[in-house]
């Protein structure tokens, strides 16, 4: 039930602390605290993406395949609008066929750099009728608020709009371009068989798991981990390796 549990306060921190800043003045915050209001935003709204990941793995319920979907698709619409069988059915050609032609993450071959790159993602995942979702969610939300709070605006988009668009560059950076940039491709056995040795040596323990932690729920340094051992929910990933 770790998964589960973990879901569980991910999605808790996501709506609490949406409510919260919301429901603050905006103009009360420090700069410090606007910072810290955003990327805990932006990583809380990173974990839903996460956990619809997971359920595309089977990880959160793996016995109970309905329920376990069925959160998937709440965590990944509640993300972006997202559907759930479509994203499914990208991300699990992405691990057929990591940094090939047919692979949804990669780049087209012909535009590689990283802001090309991070377009042709985003239009993967994200289709014309999330778009409109995403809009329609986000004018419903500034109507509702501007009939009761003043400057209403500042704040759908410092907690909303702004973690919305960083999550999805560190979903992009940590998650997609640093672990697939030539290193997977033609070498992919090698480097799955290697596992740990692509991570850095000179981080200590702690550092190195909690670096990859916040940064992208540790899919960005144990990316090939997770490649060769897909069943492995996010939590899992550090500690396998004892287990391999």
């Amino acid at each position: 039930m770790t998964g589960i549990f973990l879901a569980a306060v991910i999605f808790a921190g996501w709506v609490v602390s949406l409510l919260l800043f919301l429901s603050v003045d905006s103009a009360s915050f420090s700069v410090p605290g606007v910072i810290f209001a955003v990327l805990l935003r932006t990583f809380l709204h990173t974990g839903l993406f996460v956990i619809g990941h997971d359920a595309m793995h089977q990880n959160l319920l793996p016995n109970h395949r309905r329920i376990n979907h069925w959160i998937g698709a709440i965590a990944v619409g509640l993300y972006a609008a997202i559907s759930y069988s479509s994203c499914c059915a990208n991300h699990h050609q992405h691990h057929r066929y990591p940094e090939q032609t047919r692979d949804p993450d990669f780049h087209d071959g012909t535009h590689t750099h990283p802001f090309c790159w991070y377009v042709k993602f985003l239009r993967e995942y994200i289709a014309v009728s999330s778009i409109l979702g995403l809009l329609g969610g986000w004018g419903l939300l500034l109507w509702g608020m501007s009939q009761v709070v003043p400057m209403a605006w500042s704040r759908v988009v410092l907690f909303v709009l702004l973690p919305f668009v960083l999550s999805s560059v560190q979903l992009f950076v940590f998650g997609t371009y640093l672990p697939h940039r030539g290193k997977l491709g033609p070498q992919v056995p090698e480097l799955l068989r290697l596992g740990d040795r692509t991570l850095n040596p000179s981080q200590t323990q702690w550092g190195q798991w909690l670096w990859s932690f916040f940064t992208c729920y540790h899919f960005g340094q144990y990316h090939p981990r997770h490649h060769r051992f897909p069943r492995v929910p996010w939590y899992r990933l550090p500690s396998f390796r004892e287990k391999c």
